[in-house]
């Protein structure tokens, strides 16, 4: 079928490198633009992910401005934002 395991270094943009790989192939080549296109969604929707968030981490304050500037790592909360966007996921 083609399938293959690709290789991600663990550096805190995994995730989004992650699906860049995915979605058009190329690991490097767009993920701060998945990861500031999730950033701005869950800042205009945050009632969808305040209940997946701890008090300090407020979709509305320091967990997106964190996430919008650092490599740090990303997970379940991200995956859902991205798949509300107009994303077309390929098979490669």
């Amino acid at each position: 079928m083609g399938f293959f395991i690709q290789l991600i270094l663990a550096n805190g943009n995994c995730l989004f490198i992650a699906i860049s790989d995915q979605l058009i192939g190329n690991e490097n080549f767009r993920y701060k633009k998945y990861r500031q296109r999730i950033v701005d969604f869950m800042r205009k929707n945050p009632s969808k992910f305040t209940p997946f968030l701890s008090d300090e981490e407020s979709p509305d304050g320091s967990y997106l401005d964190h996430m919008a500037k650092s490599s740090g790592f990303r997970g379940h909360i991200e995956m859902i934002a991205l798949t509300a966007l107009d994303v077309q996921f390929v098979n490669h």
